[in-house]
């Protein structure tokens, strides 16, 4: 998504946000977030109740790709 945090703006008040995504392991790749990343965009966009957990982990024989799951509430 282009404009992440932007986007996260248009939820209306009293409203939940679910978002899931690949753990970024690599700093230099345009792939997946962070946990910082999300919390970071949450908070800017005024929501609260924020948790973030790695909900589960696929494995592959390339090794284990963990996946995020961010709900937050817009207060």
């Amino acid at each position: 998504m282009p404009n992440y945090e932007g986007t996260l703006i248009l939820l209306k008040p009293g409203g939940i946000f679910v978002k899931w995504d690949w753990l970024k392991t690599d700093a230099d790749s345009d792939f997946g977030l962070t946990e910082a990343m999300i919390k970071t965009a949450f908070s800017c966009a005024g929501f609260g109740d924020a948790t973030i957990t790695r909900a589960f982990s696929l494995e592959s024989s390339e090794g284990a790709m963990p996946v995020l799951m961010g709900v937050a509430k817009n207060t």
